[in-house]
């Protein structure tokens, strides 16, 4: 809000209104803004409808190829190395920490999973 204050009067809505709508920034913290000097206008019973929301930008998350994350697994060490290789089967830190030699199969590549959601076992089979 103080920086609003170095930039324009408070106590005059329209120019705030532009001053705000005219920033080079993300539509997100525009909204932010316009949010803000509203409770700041109710608070000081300045009269002024906030205009319309602005439409914010998507941003889709962008996924890893399988290629992408063998490349990171072949360049960690050792011991990041297995656990990167057993999350890509959808395996929670937590859960990878609670691994022991009892839970490996290695006659049927399986490995049993104590699973933090309600303490259930699953098996995770390898896919070599």
């Amino acid at each position: 809000m103080r920086q609003l204050a170095r930039h324009t009067d408070l106590t005059e809505p329209e120019k705030t209104e532009r001053y705000i709508l005219n920033l080079k920034c993300k539509s997100k913290y525009k909204n932010n803004l316009l949010g803000l000097y509203q409770h700041s206008c109710n608070a000081n019973k300045i009269q002024w409808k906030r205009p319309a929301k602005l439409k914010e930008e998507d941003f889709p998350i962008k996924v890893a190829t399988e290629e992408r994350i063998n490349m990171i697994i072949s360049s960690a060490t050792q011991k990041y190395a297995m656990a990167f290789n057993i999350s890509k089967y959808g395996l929670r830190p937590d859960e990878i920490s609670k691994i022991t030699l009892r839970d490996l199969d290695l006659d049927k590549g399986e490995i049993a999973v104590r699973t933090s959601k309600l303490g259930k076992e699953t098996k995770t089979k390898s896919q070599n």
